[in-house]
Order: structure tokens, then sequence, then C-alpha cells
């Protein structure tokens, strides 16, 4: 049979269509930035001017002309989420002076405590970095979002609000640690007998 975006080329530009869209995974952006400076400044506790260097969330993404931008993502608050040890709080390999990279405390304590040179294998070494991301983009209003005294003008209309981003630390079973997001989406009622009558 044909692939499925073959058979129904419609599927390809649901994103586009939706009035919120999510995507969620291994995006593999990383840090523009050599590995040595980024586990210095993690091991410093100054990994506040690393979302700076991200390739999708920093000043290069634009220059760049990013294939994502007009995607949202909520501030890279925690700490990054790869390459870590399986099954340890700790990045693998470590800096090339021999410093062990330590992730900085933040609000949800995500609980890393660095890297260890001695016991990893500099082959699987890898600049941390935000590579698992929760993105989401809003559509513009539609003729529905029509405005009232108490209600927001639809140009202004939120669909999508981030309430929560951050990393779950203690799933170790990979060298990612998974990146959570909660939202409050505004979802419209549907009429299920006027959508079938419209079919």
């Amino acid at each position: 049979p044909a692939h499925p975006w073959r058979a129904r080329p419609r599927l390809a530009t649901a994103a586009a269509d939706a009035d919120v869209a999510f995507l969620v995974g291994d995006l593999n952006y990383r840090l523009i930035a050599p590995g040595r400076a980024v586990r210095r400044a993690l091991a410093a506790g100054d990994a506040a001017k690393l979302p700076f260097l991200d390739e999708l969330a920093g000043p290069a993404a634009a220059a760049r002309g990013c294939p994502l931008a007009g995607w949202k993502e909520g501030a890279l608050s925690f700490a990054p989420t790869y390459k870590l040890v399986p099954g340890a709080r700790r990045y693998c390999g470590g800096g090339d002076d021999g410093s062990a990279a330590r992730a900085p405390p933040t609000p949800g304590g995500d609980g890393v405590e660095g890297a260890d040179a001695s016991t990893d294998d500099p082959a699987t070494a890898r600049t941390p970095a935000w590579t698992d991301r929760v993105l989401w983009r809003e559509k513009g209003p539609t003729p529905g979002d029509a405005p009232s005294a108490d209600a927001p003008t639809p140009t202004s209309v939120r669909r999508a609000a981030l309430l929560a981003y951050g990393s779950a630390p203690d799933v170790d079973v990979s060298d990612h640690r998974p990146v959570v997001a909660t939202f409050d989406v505004a979802v419209r009622a549907v009429d299920p007998g006027a959508l079938a009558a419209a079919a």
C-alpha cells in the first residue's frame, strides 16, 4: 500500500491548519559552542548563558533562517538533557582539562550531578545540550473568534498557555532525560450532528 502521507496529502498540512499544533521530540538542536566551554560553564554554575548559544532558541536561529521560526518554546531554565550516563545523574565525558561538568541547580531541582571524565569513554562524550524539545504554534484568529465586551479582540486570541516546562531527571534509562510541558489549551465545542450533516 501507498505511504499514508502520499495516499492522504491532506495529512501533511494538518499542523498548518490546526488552531494549536505541538511538536515534541528529539529535534537534535545543539549548542553553538565547543564542548569544553559548555562543560566549564556548567562546572562554574554559569548555565544561564547557555540558552543564548542554542541553535533553536538563540539569536543564531533567526540569523540562519531556522525552519521552526514562528514556533514557541518555554524558557530553558533546566539543565541540558543530553548526553547523560544512563542510570546515573552525570553527563558523559568531561572537559578537555579534566574538569567535571556540573549541572546548575534549577528551581525544580533537576538533580544532575555533573560529569566524571575518569569513568566515561571519551568516544561517547558529547557536548551537553537540549536536544529534546516541546514546541507549539498557534494559528491566527478564525471567523468564529468574534470579540465581545469581556473577551479579547480576535488578534489577541491565545489558544495555548504554557504552565510548566522542565525535565524529568529521575527517568534515567537513556542518555536523554525526558522533557515535560504542561499547557492550558482552549478548545472549541463541536456539534457532532452538524459535523455529520456537513460530511
